[in-house]
């Protein structure tokens, strides 16, 4: 879902509601981009830029661990409150 949508649907939240909803697209958006990092990191073949998808890696990985904590610490599910998700049955 473009982030265009995304950001309406949680214009239209406030409270808990917004933050558990907020939480589980950080989740699922740090997952989809850490996936998407690990299936290119093979392809690049620049040496000047070889390290940077480790580093990013890295760095997506703690922000999805934090992202993942703070959710469990509200309450948020983020495989059954996704907003992606909403968008497709509608």
């Amino acid at each position: 879902m473009p982030h265009q949508q995304i950001q309406r649907k949680l214009s239209q939240l406030s409270g808990k509601d917004f933050d558990k909803a907020f939480m589980s697209f950080m989740v699922q958006d740090h997952e989809k981009d850490l996936g998407e990092l690990k299936q290119r990191a093979p392809t690049l073949t620049d040496p000047r830029v070889e390290h940077w998808p480790a580093d990013a890696q890295r760095i997506v990985k703690d922000h999805l661990e934090e992202a993942q904590a703070i959710a469990t610490e509200i309450g948020a599910n983020p495989t059954h409150e996704s907003l992606a998700q909403d968008s497709s049955s509608q």
